[in-house]
């Protein structure tokens, strides 16, 4: 009896997965705190640690799907690891609609004090002419950087 009830505990539905299920939690509600901010739905890692948007599979979303559930992953991974920095590349493939969420998110999250630095990179078919405050954005042209004058949006 007493084998048996180490097996249980040691087999993938014991203890691991109790383990486990501790561990999610949090993170999860890490991501939704993110992901509310953003307004990008709903964001799960799953007990066998698939990921989802909104119920459906990470393997099924479109490419700006799938970069906005790695940009929120990759916040609360920071924020869980207590790094202050977050880095995201190829926020061009969002569409300028979810590029404003983006923006309005990690303006957010600043005001919050949720990240002391955020690097963004993208491409982009012309330099931005205006941003929200305290951004800063260098233009990368032919291998050389130059600072962009910008103007400062207008706080709603």
């Amino acid at each position: 009896a007493a084998w048996d009830a180490l097996a249980d505990d040691l087999a993938p539905e014991g203890i691991q997965a109790q383990l486990l299920a501790n561990a999610i939690g949090p993170f999860n509600l890490e991501l939704q705190h993110h992901a509310d901010m953003a307004e990008w739905g709903q964001i799960m890692v799953q007990p066998d640690m698939s990921l989802t948007k909104d119920g459906r599979p990470y393997a099924l979303l479109s490419e700006s799907e799938q970069w906005r559930v790695d940009a929120v992953c990759a916040a609360a991974l920071s924020r869980l690891g207590l790094l202050d920095l977050l880095c995201l590349d190829r926020f061009d493939v969002l569409d300028i609609e979810a590029r404003g969420q983006l923006l309005g998110w990690l303006g957010d999250a600043a005001w919050a004090d949720e990240f002391k630095t955020v690097l963004l990179f993208g491409t982009l078919k012309g330099e931005p002419t205006v941003l929200p405050e305290g951004v800063q954005a260098v233009w990368l042209d032919q291998g050389v950087s130059r600072d962009v004058v910008l103007s400062v949006a207008a706080a709603a």
